[in-house]
């Protein structure tokens, strides 16, 4: 009988005895991922030039709506496998054409206006490939031969105007080929800046190269 019972023990699977294990917490492993080195495929830091076409609206500031060129220079850090912390410099060039003297025979003139934005935000990624990004900060414009105000009854002034305020971009992105450290992608991006004279938005198409 003794024997039995020690065969019947012994038989027992001993699956019978174990308990599963209990899932882990997602907010949890989050908290804790957050304080650990990303295992991303970017880590560390991350250089981006873009450059491509750009157009420019000013609203209240003359001779300040045209196309161009626009860039950016973009050096970010890996904040977690989703998230970088961006420090950029965001230009355009606007090209407007000024005649030289009186006349319909008078010669023009092709100045560049030229916007430049020093900003800090975020780039989130909502895929390997996709990502969106703002930023916030300073901006400046260099209007180069514009019309100036003047008062009225008083003839047409031409000069030079600098402006200066604050301003936000956002903008979004496409990575599309990546060769080891190396990424090629495009972006979209807009930028306000509020000034004096009233408000500009810059953006572009843009055509980038990233390096982690």
């Amino acid at each position: 009988m003794k024997l039995a019972l020690v065969g019947l023990l012994i038989a027992t699977p001993a699956w019978a005895e174990t308990k599963p294990e209990p899932k882990p917490d997602p907010a949890a492993v989050q908290a804790g991922e957050a304080n650990l080195e990303s295992q991303a495929t970017r880590k560390g830091l991350v250089f981006t030039f873009a450059a491509g076409g750009g157009i420019t609206l000013g609203f209240g500031v003359r001779d300040s709506t045209g196309t161009g060129g626009a860039a950016v220079v973009r050096l970010a850090h890996v904040a977690t496998p989703r998230t970088l912390v961006t420090l950029e410099i965001v230009g355009g060039g606007l090209l407007h054409q000024v005649k030289e003297g009186m006349g319909v025979d008078a010669p023009t003139t092709t100045y560049v206006n030229q916007v430049t934005n020093l900003l800090v935000g975020a780039q989130v990624y909502a895929n390997p490939a996709l990502w969106f990004r703002i930023a916030g900060g300073f901006g400046r414009y260099f209007g180069d031969h514009v019309t100036l105000e003047s008062k009225p009854g008083q003839p047409r002034m031409i000069g030079n105007i600098r402006l200066a305020g604050p301003a936000l971009s956002v903008g979004a992105g496409v990575d599309f080929v990546r060769l080891k450290r190396v990424r090629l992608g495009v972006e979209l991006l807009t930028t306000g800046m509020i000034n004096r004279e009233g408000m500009l938005s810059s953006g572009g198409f843009l055509f980038g190269i990233s390096v982690d």
